[in-house]
C-alpha cells in the first residue's frame, strides 16, 4: 500500500487558501470466484482534491472549510463524490485551544454515502515547563473524541515536544467495540526537523496484523 499527497497554502487578506492533492494505491490482489478459486488479479487505489479555505474571524476564533472531490476505482467499477469539512478552532486562554470539525457532509454517490462525522479535541500548551527553553519551546498535551455518524466512538490522547529545532510526538487512539487486529494498533510515534524554511516530518503508525507504516513528509514554508 503506497500513499502520497501534494498541499500548496497561500495567505490573502480575505483568508488562507489551499490546495490538495491525494494518492492511495492498494496495490495487486487475487481476485477469487465463488469457490474461492483464484481467477486473475486486479488492482485498487483512490484519488482525491481537496480546496480549503481558512480565516482568522478574531484574536480566538478562527474557521475552516474543505471541499473534497474523490474517485475510488475497484477493479473495473468506481464511484465518484463531492463532500465538504467544516470547523472552528477557539482560543479558551493562551495555553488551552478546543477544536470542533464536522466531516463529509455530502450526498449519496451511486448508492455510497461517506461516512459523516463529528470531531472534538483539545489541547494544552505548557510552554515553561524547563526555565532555561525558549517561550516557543515547550510540552503541549491534545485529546481527542471521535463521533462517526455510523461507527464506533474514539478517543485519542496525545503529546508533543518542541525544543529549539526537533520536535517528537506520541499518541494513541481508542475506539470503543472496535475489532482488535492486536499488535500495537492504535499507536503512533513521530517527529519533526525544522531547519530555516525545511520542515521534515516522519510518523511511524502500526496496524497490528496488518503490519508497519512509515509516513514522511517536507513542508517548505516561503
Amino acid at each position: 500500500v503506497n500513499i502520497g499527497s501534494i498541499t500548496y497554502i497561500h495567505p490573502f487578506t480575505f483568508g488562507n487558501l489551499g490546495f490538495s492533492l491525494l494518492y492511495l494505491n492498494y496495490g495487486n490482489m487475487e481476485k477469487r470466484d465463488a469457490d474461492d478459486i483464484v481467477i486473475g488479479s486486479f488492482s485498487s487505489y483512490d484519488l482525491g482534491g481537496i480546496i480549503s479555505y481558512s480565516k482568522n474571524i478574531d484574536n480566538n476564533l478562527s474557521i475552516g472549510i474543505n471541499l473534497k472531490g474523490f474517485t475510488e476505482v475497484i477493479d473495473d467499477s468506481g464511484f465518484s463524490g463531492i463532500v465538504c469539512d467544516i470547523g472552528s478552532l477557539i482560543s479558551i486562554t493562551e495555553e488551552i485551544l478546543a477544536g470542533i470539525t464536522i466531516q463529509n457532509i455530502g450526498v449519496d454517490i451511486k448508492r455510497f454515502k461517506m461516512p459523516i462525522r463529528l470531531t472534538m479535541g483539545i489541547s494544552y500548551s505548557i510552554c515553561n515547563i524547563f526555565t532555561q527553553i525558549k517561550k516557543e519551546d515547550g510540552l503541549t498535551s491534545s485529546l481527542e473524541l471521535d463521533f462517526p455518524f455510523a461507527g464506533k466512538i474514539g478517543i485519542g490522547a496525545g503529546l508533543e515536544y518542541w525544543y529549539d529545532i526537533m520536535v517528537i510526538r506520541a499518541g494513541y487512539k481508542f475506539k470503543f467495540g472496535e475489532y482488535d487486529i492486536s499488535g500495537l494498533t492504535g499507536l503512533t510515534l513521530g517527529a519533526s526537523f525544522r531547519l530555516f524554511e525545511y520542515e521534515i516530518n516522519y510518523a511511524f503508525v502500526p496496524y497490528g496484523d496488518l503490519g508497519l507504516t512509515h509516513n514522511i513528509s517536507l513542508n517548505i514554508y516561503f
